[in-house]
């Protein structure tokens, strides 16, 4: 997958379902896509976050994709954001606390950056799955689509690629299958929490399950899903 910002509960599941997670860090940055932007609930309403690119181009692997950190202090913006809408949630201060600690860190790569805080989430709730980049194993630009998923997973000696099933029209079993890797589909079940006393609003960014819940409880949302 991508290194989305602060992604929904459904990729974590993903990362949760394999052995090896493979960050695909390397293929072109998308506009209006997840990369840079999730969404959150303030004042009852769904809004989005974001963090600040550079001269945005979907010509620019996502690994080169710079953050604009010119553009004013916003991850102290994006703190008092997310306090001044979740400061009375149940969970908000080992959250906030967690959320300080990603945004200190001193990153201007947008992949880098949200490939740090995916991995101190997921220490966070005790998830153990090795994460990788796909950029590590070099693959050649030409090999695209199902044939670079197919170069990673022969490079990892995989025997099972899980794709969520957004992907389901994309992927292929017969071409997985000639190349001796079995094709599996991940279906995300989204558990309802209490969101104060709102109507659920489903798939959010993680923070806002962090907020709401207790690790226990993510813990038990990792693993409601389904392999096709």
């Amino acid at each position: 997958m991508q290194p989305y910002f602060f992604p929904y509960i459904g990729y974590f599941q993903l990362i949760n379902s394999v052995d090896t997670f493979v960050f695909y860090d390397d293929v072109n940055y998308i506009k209006k896509g997840w990369i840079n932007r999730n969404r959150i609930l303030v004042n009852n309403q769904v809004i989005y976050i974001n963090v600040p690119i550079e001269n945005a181009s979907q010509n620019c692997p996502i690994n080169q994709t710079i953050i604009n950190n010119e553009q004013g202090k916003w991850k102290q913006h994006l703190l008092k954001k997310i306090a001044y809408s979740y400061k009375k949630s149940p969970y908000f201060t080992a959250t906030h606390e967690l959320l300080k600690l990603i945004l200190r860190d001193d990153i201007t790569n947008v992949a880098q950056f949200n490939m740090s805080a995916i991995k101190r989430i997921c220490s966070y709730l005790g998830m153990e799955t090795v994460a990788l980049n796909a950029s590590f194993f070099s693959i050649p630009s030409v090999y695209t689509g199902e044939r670079r998923i197919l170069e990673i997973c022969h490079k990892l000696n995989a025997t099972v690629y899980i794709n969520p099933l957004s992907g389901f029209d994309l992927y292929h079993n017969d071409t997985f299958k000639n190349g001796d890797v079995e094709l599996k589909f991940l279906k995300s079940n989204i558990t309802e929490y209490r969101q104060y006393k709102n109507e659920f609003v489903p798939k959010l960014s993680i923070i806002d399950v962090l907020m709401f819940n207790s690790i226990s409880e993510i813990k038990d949302m990792l693993n409601d899903y389904q392999i096709l």
